[in-house]
């Protein structure tokens, strides 16, 4: 499931990019010079907002697997978006996990965005095993 929504998230960026690609061809039907706007490489962004999200899914993950309700994981979507709001530029990033992804594609500086994205990968791997493992142990019923 994890990997299948990951590729979800790689697929709606791909799309995201296409579109936005068509929006400009549309664009430059009506005259207007489109020169610069293919100077953008966004190839490289796109990559480092996929990778900043993995822990946001795999908490997700995490909470849909536990609770059979989806409204807790609703709700933890909108509080940690929220909270991006307040403690995304601040120096306490590091402890809120929605803002891994602005961070690793908007930081001040290489080596921060190189931070969020290590930092991201590692949190996504160390909760995807604790979850696994503590998913393993749970007992199911059919």
């Amino acid at each position: 499931k994890a990997l299948l929504a990951y590729l979800f998230v790689i697929g709606a960026t791909l799309l995201l990019y296409l579109m936005n690609l068509l929006a400009i061809l549309f664009i430059s039907l009506f005259g207007h010079p489109i020169s610069d706007a293919f100077a953008f490489a966004a190839a490289p962004f796109m990559l480092r907002i996929a990778i900043g999200c993995l822990p946001i899914l795999v908490i997700h993950h995490i909470l849909s697997w536990r609770f059979a309700n989806m409204v807790l994981p609703l709700a933890v979507g909108v509080f940690g978006t929220l909270g991006v709001m307040q403690l995304g530029g601040a120096k306490y990033w590091v402890y809120w996990p929605w803002s891994y992804a602005m961070m690793a594609s908007n930081g001040p500086n290489a080596a921060m965005q190189n931070r969020a994205m290590a930092i991201a990968a590692a949190l996504a791997l160390a909760l995807y095993a604790v979850s696994t493992l503590l998913l393993a142990r749970r007992n199911v019923r059919c």
